[in-house]
């Protein structure tokens, strides 16, 4: 078992596993569903190395789109990137606002453009 390896190795610590359910993340008809098969399944997982004799204090797992749910189950840590600047595709793909309230965005940008590379000027 890679995690009894882990143990073994000089200035190493295993801490915990990971899981990381992506897909449920922006499918908002099976989201909750997907995130509780994927806690299950790394609750599942925290048994299994636990029967072979290691302790496993962190379960990783989930993301800013779906942090609510599985904290429900065995997760205790989060791996939430998506959501710290909460860009436009983010905020339509996760329909955020129906699921927990209002976010803001992080960053607003205005750009001109003034010249491209290549670009010549053709005026006569």
């Amino acid at each position: 078992m890679m995690a009894k390896l882990a143990e073994s190795l000089p200035n190493v610590e295993f801490r915990g596993l990971m899981g990381y359910d992506g897909h449920a993340q922006g499918n908002t008809d099976t989201r909750v569903q997907q995130t509780q098969d994927s806690s299950s399944r790394l609750s599942d997982a925290k048994a299994w190395v636990e029967a072979a004799g290691l302790e496993v204090p962190l379960l990783s797992g989930a993301g800013s789109g779906n942090y609510w749910e599985a904290l429900k189950g065995s997760t205790n840590e989060i791996q939430a990137g998506g959501g710290v600047l909460f860009c436009m595709n983010y905020a339509e793909s996760h329909d955020v606002d129906a699921q927990r309230g209002k976010f803001q965005h992080a960053l607003k940008m205005q750009i001109q453009i003034i010249s491209t590379a290549g670009q010549s000027d053709t005026r006569v």
